[in-house]
Order: structure tokens, then sequence, then C-alpha cells
């Protein structure tokens, strides 16, 4: 009983990171739509291995810096995302982290796992 107790927590755990990481993605989304000439422009275009907010102070990079702060927070301190666009306004968000509680094969082993969002803006 507590080997299922235990393992019914971990997927649940595993199930809230999935949805915060579509709510996220779609919170991301809301925030370019307001501000679509700076998409078109490319200045929502993200990707960082290291994950370093942006420190500049317009809006786009106010909107990835709040972004990201969001995603370590509600995800955990490891998660990460991106987002990229085409100079016609299709953009594709990621955001990526550790699933390891939530793999049943093995829950030692880090297992990144990854969501996509794409939006016509």
């Amino acid at each position: 009983m507590a080997g299922l107790q235990f393992s019914s927590l971990r997927n649940n755990q595993s199930a809230t990171e999935r949805s915060m990481a579509v709510i996220l993605s779609y919170s991301i989304l809301d925030r370019m739509r307001a501000n679509r000439s700076a998409v078109l422009a490319g200045n929502y275009n993200f990707s960082d291995a290291a994950c370093t907010a942006p420190t500049g102070t317009n809006l786009a990079e106010t909107d990835l810096a709040a972004w990201l702060a969001s995603v370590q927070q509600s995800i955990g301190a490891g998660s990460c995302g991106s987002v990229s666009c085409d100079g016609a306004g299709l953009c594709t968000v990621s955001i990526t982290w550790d699933d390891s509680r939530g793999s049943a094969a093995d829950a030692t082993a880090a297992q990144s796992f990854s969501i996509q969002t794409k939006a016509q803006l």
C-alpha cells in the first residue's frame, strides 16, 4: 500500500509540472500577443543553455525575465524555457525540466522532459 501511495504521489507531481508548463507557455504567448510588433522584430527570441534571464529594460526583455523566473519558481530550479519566432509571427515556446521523480523506469536517473507550444501571433 505504501508503494502504491508513493507511486501515486510521484506521478501526481509529474502531472502538476506538465500542467504548469502548459500554463506558463500560454502565459508568455499572451504577453507576446500584447506586444506583436516586438515579436515580429524578433525581440522575444530567446534560447540560452545556461537559462540566464535577459537584463534589459524594454518590454520584451522584462517579459522574458519575469516568465523565466515564473518557470523556475513553478517547475523547479533546473527548468528552462526558450522562445523562437519567425518573421511572420509563428512562434514556438519550449519549456524543459528534470522529470526524474515522475519517471516510472528509474527515479534516480535524470529524465529530461520538454513541452512545446506553437502559436501564430
